[in-house]
């Protein structure tokens, strides 16, 4: 299986991300001067904000394709088969959506969800997978949230699957806690960045190593989602 159009679609916000902490470089003191703060505030934070961004929408998406992948697969899967938290996440992600409306939109009225609630209450009683049940992390794709997305298509011990694979892509041995930490440390950054507007205090290095651990962490986990996903085709049906 080749990689995702999720992914595929991560891949140009990185080198944006990256493109500009090379501006920064390139053109700016190191620390800034003062008549130059403006500008290296704007790079680095726009870089910040903009990879936690693209890795939010991978995870968003990533899920969603792959659940229509294995919706479309052929010979199709038994719903009955497919596994647990899969199937829970399914149903109560598809009904959750029907009766609150999309997460990043208007709910509308209890009249105006009528209409999706009867249409999703025949996909649940149907047992049809239902690709918008999946993905999300309410805006804080972090060490916790992340780990939570993942048991929803029964990956619960995401970390130590990850580990080998990420240690290879990135080049050295790591902790067992040191994706979660880290992922959360670019996290938090984003956080400062967009509450409190605090962008002057990160470093270019900071910003060059998030970019190469969300590379490193992404492409791991998208060759897993792969092998986890076809694994699941083949054992439903």
């Amino acid at each position: 299986m080749s990689r995702t159009q999720a992914y595929n679609d991560f891949i140009p916000v990185l080198k944006t991300a990256k493109e500009l902490v090379t501006i920064d470089a390139r053109e700016y003191s190191d620390p800034p001067k003062q008549q130059e703060q403006n500008a290296v505030r704007g790079l680095r934070g726009g870089a910040a904000v903009l990879m936690v961004a693209g890795f939010e929408a991978y995870l968003d998406d990533v899920l969603r394709e792959l659940v229509e992948f294995t919706k479309s697969y052929l010979p199709l899967v038994s719903f009955d088969l497919l596994p647990e938290r899969l199937r829970v996440q399914n149903v109560f992600g598809a009904l959750e959506g029907a009766l609150y409306g999309p997460p990043h939109g208007p709910a509308g009225t209890k009249a105006s969800r009528l209409l999706e609630i009867h249409n999703i209450s025949s996909v649940v009683a149907n047992r049809m997978l239902h690709p918008d049940a999946f993905g999300g992390t309410g805006g804080n794709p972090g060490k916790k949230a992340f780990k939570e997305l993942l048991k929803t298509i029964d990956l619960p011990d995401i970390y130590q699957r990850l580990q080998p694979r990420f240690e290879k892509k990135w080049g050295q041995s790591v902790s067992k806690d040191f994706i979660g930490a880290k992922l959360d440390e670019i996290v938090q950054r984003r956080h400062r960045v967009a509450h409190r507007a605090d962008s002057l205090a990160i470093s270019r290095e900071e910003l060059r190593e998030s970019i190469k651990f969300l590379g490193a962490l992404s492409v791991t986990l998208d060759i897993e989602l792969g092998y986890h996903f076809r694994k699941i085709c083949r054992t439903s049906r």
